[in-house]
C-alpha cells in the first residue's frame, strides 16, 4: 500500500466521518439507501479499512520508554503536523476550552459537571471571531517535565498557544481569554512579547490592584465603575457593575464610558424596562468582537 493511497483513502474517511455520521463505521457501506454512502464505498473495501485501522500505527510502540511524560505520545505527529498547517488570517482571537464529546474508557477522558458535554477529551485552543480554529492542545493533565511549574497553567496554556503568531505579526491581533487564564503577570508576559490581550479577572490575580472592593460596589449603583492603570507595564484594571461586579485588564484598550440601554425587571416585578446606564469601553470591546 502507498502513502498516497493511505492519505486519499484511510485518512480522507477518518476526516468524512467526523461531520457525516453513521451508527456504525459499517453503515457506509451498507446497501441501504438511508444508511449507505457512496463516496466511501468507491473510496475503499470495508475489510480493507477495517484491516488498516486494526494495523495503523504513527509512533513506534518501542519508543515508549522515551515518552513517558507525554500520555498522548501516539498521536502526537498528527496534533502537531494538524498545527503546523494553520496559519493566522484574522486580527481578532481567543483562547478557551473545548471539549470533544467521547464516552468509552480512555486515561484521558475529562468530565466537566455542568457543561453542554460532560465527558470528552479537553482541548485548549486559540480561535478567530469567526470560530476557525488556529491552534490547539490536548489536556493530559498535570505536567511534570522541569521547567513548567514555575508558571500557573492558565499561563503556561496562552503563552504556548501564542506561539503560532509570528514575532512581526503580533502588535496587530488582539486576544481575548476568560478569568481561568487571566493574570496581572500573564498581562506582563503579554506586553513585553507586543501582544494586546484583554479578559475578565479574578479577585485574587489583580496583583493587589488597589480597587473598590467588591462587596462595597455592588451596594452601589449600576454603571458604577473603577479603574486603576500600571503606566510602568501598561496594564489597566477596571471594576464594573451591571446585574454582577466585572472585573477586567487589558494593556491595550481603554475605559472611555459610553451610555448604552439594558433590560431589567421593573418595579414589583410586572414587565420589563429599559434603563439608560454606563458602560465602559473595555466591556464593550470584548462583547462585541
Amino acid at each position: 500500500m502507498s502513502i498516497t493511497y493511505f492519505r486519499t483513502g484511510y485518512c480522507c474517511f477518518v476526516l468524512l466521518s467526523g461531520y457525516n455520521i453513521r451508527p456504525s463505521e459499517k453503515d457506509y457501506w451498507n446497501e441501504t439507501e438511508d444508511l449507505k454512502a457512496e463516496c466511501v464505498q468507491q473510496l475503499m473495501p470495508k475489510n480493507r479499512y477495517m484491516k488498516l485501522k486494526s494495523v495503523v500505527h504513527f509512533v513506534d510502540n518501542k519508543t515508549a520508554s522515551q515518552h513517558s511524560n507525554d500520555p498522548a505520545f501516539k498521536i502526537r505527529p498528527i496534533l502537531d503536523g494538524l498545527n503546523a498547517k494553520f496559519g493566522i488570517f484574522v486580527s481578532a482571537l481567543s483562547i478557551d476550552a473545548i471539549i470533544v464529546r467521547y464516552y468509552e474508557h480512555h486515561g484521558l477522558k475529562q468530565f466537566i459537571h455542568g457543561k453542554p458535554i460532560w465527558f470528552g477529551y479537553k482541548y485548549w485552543a486559540v480561535c478567530g471571531n469567526n470560530g476557525y480554529c488556529f491552534s490547539f492542545q490536548l489536556y493530559c493533565g498535570k505536567e511534570t517535565s522541569q521547567g513548567c511549574q514555575n508558571l500557573p497553567l492558565g499561563t503556561r496554556v496562552v503563552l504556548s498557544l501564542l506561539d503560532v503568531i509570528p514575532p512581526s505579526d503580533r502588535p496587530s491581533n488582539t486576544v481575548y481569554f476568560y478569568n481561568f487564564f487571566t493574570s496581572y503577570n500573564l498581562l506582563g508576559h503579554l506586553s513585553k512579547m507586543s501582544i494586546r490581550a484583554t479578559g475578565t479577572v479574578r479577585q485574587n490575580r489583580t496583583g493587589h490592584c488597589p480597587l473598590i472592593p467588591v462587596c462595597t460596589m455592588a451596594k452601589g449603583k449600576r454603571g458604577s465603575f473603577d479603574h486603576c492603570c500600571d503606566q510602568a507595564h501598561n496594564i489597566l484594571m477596571v471594576r464594573w457593575y451591571d446585574n454582577s461586579v466585572v472585573t477586567m485588564t487589558t494593556n491595550c484598550d481603554t475605559v472611555q464610558p459610553t451610555q448604552f440601554s439594558r433590560w431589567c425587571l421593573a418595579k414589583g416585578g410586572a414587565g420589563k424596562t429599559t434603563v439608560e446606564l454606563m458602560c465602559i469601553n473595555l466591556v464593550l470591546s470584548q462583547t462585541t468582537t
